[in-house]
């Protein structure tokens, strides 16, 4: 009879608890908007190509680039050429100088120009190279710029798109790139592991990370684990970051990030994570010790029930 009643209430239980898990799953399904239309910027401008590589063989010929308002206003666009930098997040700066900057060798034209709403204008950019350059690569960004006086309002400013422009001069250059770091949470209690590259450019040249043939691999105890293409830019540092998506519930996990080197050998790096499944085994007991302690209490009420009455004396 215990065993009985002892079944129907953790019967009971479980129940209740399928039925909040339902209930709650269903509730946030409701809750989702439904999408909505896109909605067309006053301004937007873009560029085509997003970035210009030439070779030493190229560098006397004319580039061109595109510049699109793909917005809903007609706008007035003045195009410059500035130094850029690289930033370990992989966005760009546009200072006035920096290193290996190809800022004075470039001339455009047109440099100035009224696009109306769905028009597009090409631009051709033309580069002289001093006598003796510093070899390797140099970088331009250009800049297709809508100038703050176009705007109305307090706050004015100069908004455009870059286009960064990668020239490398004639000699010799190196294509070296060494991995910084490799960074990862040092135990996991579950859940994808992050895993995080620093990456740096100590060549002469930018180097292309993409896929399929040169993205930077992890390799985690066997699987492969793909990080997102990026380039690292002459003199830069890159941090990258991707996630292993589903690692064993437990191990002590070996991951190694290698990068190959012509006629040298592989660079590589490696971390180790600890990951033991905390919160599933804690659940588990905490669910075995409450069945426990109802199947005792149960049981001392059976055995109530079963004593027999004392007799007077």
């Amino acid at each position: 009879m215990a065993a009985v009643r002892f079944c129907r209430t953790a019967g009971l239980v479980v129940s209740a608890v399928c039925s909040l898990i339902t209930s709650g799953s269903t509730g946030s399904a409701w809750a989702q908007p439904g999408p909505s239309a896109p909605v067309v910027p006053a301004f937007s401008l873009k560029v085509s190509p997003t970035r210009l590589v030439i070779t030493p063989s190229q560098a006397g010929d004319p580039q061109r680039f595109q510049v699109a308002n793909t917005g809903r206003a007609g706008v007035d666009v003045a195009v410059t050429a500035t130094s850029l930098e690289q930033h370990p997040d992989g966005s760009l700066s546009y200072p006035p100088a920096a290193p290996y900057s190809a800022a004075h060798w470039v001339g455009m034209a047109p440099r100035h120009f009224h696009l109306a709403p769905g028009a597009a204008r090409t631009v051709t950019v033309r580069l002289t190279i001093p006598a003796q350059p510093e070899p390797g690569e140099h970088a331009v960004a250009l800049l297709s710029l809508v100038p703050a006086e176009q705007q109305q309002g307090h706050v004015r400013l100069n908004r455009g798109v870059a286009v960064p422009l990668l020239v490398t001069v004639p000699g010799a250059v190196s294509d070296t790139v060494t991995l910084a770091g490799l960074h990862t949470q040092g135990f996991s209690p579950g859940g994808p592991i992050t895993l995080t590259a620093v990456v740096k450019d100590s060549g002469t040249v930018h180097h292309d990370f993409f896929a399929p043939d040169h993205n930077l691999l992890a390799d985690a105890e066997g699987h492969a684990i793909a990080f997102p293409d990026f380039t690292v830019l002459r003199g830069s540092t890159r941090a990258v970051t991707t996630q292993w998506a589903d690692p064993p519930p437990a191990c002590i996990c070996h991951i190694t990030v290698a990068i190959t080197r012509k006629g040298l050998p592989p660079h590589a790096l490696q971390a180790t994570v600890v990951r033991f499944p905390v919160y599933p085994v804690g659940g588990l007991i905490a669910a075995l010790a409450t069945l426990y302690l109802m199947w005792r209490f149960m049981a001392s009420r059976f055995t109530l029930q079963r004593r027999p009455p004392r007799r007077p004396a």
